[in-house]
């Protein structure tokens, strides 16, 4: 299935998909040159950076995001960071006041 309107940035293809399902890869076909392109990935990219704090590994997402290395690379860095936390504990509990920093 395909949608014709001016594509001027990432952000307007994420308007245009969400919501629909059985994306598996999108493309950007010049009509001057008549030559395909694929943007999956920078979509991707603009995707993660939107909607990325909303994002785990339990998320429901789409198969061209799924497939995209810019999930992999969120993903990759939500573990590290799960990692990190266990070991160090969260920003939170390393930066909480005990009674003793008030007294």
């Amino acid at each position: 299935m395909g949608y014709g309107w001016p594509i001027l940035s990432p952000e307007d293809v994420i308007e245009k998909i969400s919501g629909t399902d059985g994306v598996m890869r999108i493309d950007r076909y010049d009509l001057i040159s008549h030559m395909g392109e694929d943007i999956t990935e920078e979509v991707a990219e603009a995707y993660i950076r939107y909607f990325g704090d909303k994002i785990d590994e339990d998320s429901d997402v789409d198969e061209w995001l799924l497939n995209s290395r810019a999930y992999e690379d969120h993903i990759e860095a939500l573990e590290a960071e799960a990692l990190e936390d266990s070991i160090y504990g969260s920003y939170e509990d390393q930066n909480r006041l005990r009674l003793s920093d008030v007294l």
